[in-house]
């Protein structure tokens, strides 16, 4: 058994497949209520929803939302979420570890050398 956490990159290559959500929490301005609303969202969703030419949205640096799901060969999935406080700058590396160290709790990972 390892005592290190797994990175993706080594998953990947030892057979097993990844898919890493992040989202970031962005502000929208409502001009009607006068109000800032936080949006979080990805990166294909915020650049699906927010057009550069329109300047009622901003990116924060602070807080998001990180999601792995890993699928091993015969086919079993393991997921685990983090959420970065809106107080803290948000680090996807940072998220990343934490969420495979969740689930490196509740599954050996067979690491190919």
């Amino acid at each position: 058994m390892n005592n290190h956490l797994p990175t993706i990159h080594q998953l990947r290559k030892s057979g097993y497949k990844i898919k890493v959500i992040n989202k970031r929490f962005y502000t929208e301005f409502d001009f009607v209520k006068r109000k800032l609303n936080k949006k979080l969202l990805s990166k294909f969703e915020a650049s699906a929803q927010l057009k550069p030419e329109d300047y009622k949205y901003g990116l924060l640096a602070k807080g998001g939302y990180t999601k792995i799901n890993v699928t091993d060969e015969v086919g079993f999935e393991y997921s685990a979420e983090t959420f970065c406080s809106k107080n803290d700058t948000f680090c996807k590396k940072r998220a990343i570890e934490i969420v495979l160290g969740r689930i490196s709790k509740s599954h050996n990972f067979q690491i190919k050398e």
